[in-house]
């Protein structure tokens, strides 16, 4: 949903998307700065993906876009 330099406002954000799923805040570090990022989801296919990032850009995120982790199988 979005990357965040504050974690008050990841946190905001976490809450209000609480509706739509999972909501996890992933702290990533960028030279010498963490910053939050907001991620709905895993979601079950492309289709709820899809479902969910129009509500998120609906909500007032619209730089929001899906990605796509790789999962390594055995």
């Amino acid at each position: 949903a979005g990357t965040y330099g504050i974690k008050g406002n990841a946190d905001r954000v976490e809450k209000a998307l609480r509706a739509l799923g999972k909501v996890v805040i992933d702290p990533i570090s960028v030279g010498n700065r963490t910053l939050y990022r907001v991620r709905v989801g895993p979601m079950e296919n492309t289709g709820l993906a899809k479902l969910a990032l129009k509500k998120v850009i609906k909500m007032g995120h619209a730089d929001a876009m899906i990605v796509s982790d790789l999962v390594n199988s055995p």
